[in-house]
């Protein structure tokens, strides 16, 4: 005969000492059902009475009522499976000592029983489902209306100087791009303004102008980053000294915002290099179609000076 493993707890050929009736089976589920109720009682108890306790940690008692469930949870199973396997172990020795039985074929009140199991587990885990939904939702209630501290939220005096701070660097940063655009026109009416000028040589004005260009864009740089490390410092600061929060995380507003302003100075980064890039096309159109005078061999500081600045 065929070995029979984990054979279904309700079927036929029990003995009445071992087959649960179904008064035992509903005042096992009353049980079970009367113990959830009292543990989701105490939870809400405790959580009544935490105030503005942080709602991520437990309490000792909640621990203490969560390992008791784990406890009472595992001794159910324990039982259920050694039920379970003194049934089998029955249910298998009766069916290899019937002779003449076939073992894949079951009887009608076998049948009945498999059904009825069916039915009673699907209730009782619907139930169960239920009973874990609503004891969830009413826990989101209760951490939802609790007032307590959002370790990811800034204060609103963090918020004012992370708003001033982008700002002033939005200021800085139109200040020093109308700078450079003004000194672009400049030097580009100064080309224009040129006739019949070697293309490899420059005028004193132009190397003037363009070491002027060169020290104020290396001037407005430092000081930018010098302003940087600045609003860096204060920020970081205030940041360090708050108590209880998180500096590391920020809301999904704030990403949101963040990543706005991301966005929008990768895309300024970008026009400002592709204007400077025709920029520079337009300027080295205007010297290669200007009328060459004579060839002049420039010294290694000027064609090294011309390199640096792309013309070359």
């Amino acid at each position: 005969s065929t070995p029979l493993t984990a054979l279904p707890t309700h079927c036929a050929g029990w003995s009445q000492a071992t087959m649960p009736t179904a008064e035992e089976r509903r005042a096992e589920k009353e049980r079970q059902e009367e113990e959830i109720r009292r543990q989701n009682a105490q939870l809400r108890t405790r959580l009544q009475s935490t105030g503005s306790r942080d709602e991520k940690s437990l309490t000792p008692d909640v621990e203490r009522a969560r390992k008791l469930v784990r406890e009472n949870s595992q001794r159910n199973k324990e039982m259920r499976e050694q039920r379970l396997r003194e049934q089998n172990k029955e249910l298998y020795t009766k069916v290899k000592t019937t002779s003449g039985r076939d073992e894949k074929a079951l009887t009608p009140e076998q049948e009945e029983a498999r059904r009825l199991a069916a039915e009673d587990r699907a209730r009782n885990k619907s139930l169960t489902q239920m009973q874990i939904a609503a004891h969830t939702a009413q826990l989101k209630q209760k951490l939802a209306a609790a007032k307590g501290r959002d370790e990811k939220a800034l204060t609103p005096e963090q918020e004012e100087a992370r708003r001033q701070a982008a700002e002033r660097s939005r200021l800085e940063k139109e200040r020093h791009e109308a700078q450079l655009r003004k000194q672009n026109s400049d030097l580009m009416n100064k080309v224009r303004n040129s006739t019949g000028r070697d293309e490899k040589a420059l005028t004193p004005e132009v190397e003037r102008a363009r070491q002027a260009v060169a020290e104020q864009s290396a001037r407005d740089k430092a000081n930018h980053e010098a302003m940087l490390r600045k609003q860096n410092s204060d920020l970081y600061n205030k940041v360090k000294t708050a108590v209880g929060r998180d500096e590391k995380a920020l809301t999904p507003e704030e990403q949101a915002f963040r990543n706005e302003v991301q966005r929008k100075a990768a895309e300024d980064k970008r026009l400002k290099e592709l204007e400077m890039a025709q920029h520079r096309m337009e300027l080295r159109d205007k010297v290669e179609n200007a009328p060459m005078r004579t060839e002049v061999k420039l010294s290694e500081e000027t064609e090294a000076r011309r390199k640096r600045l792309g013309l070359a």
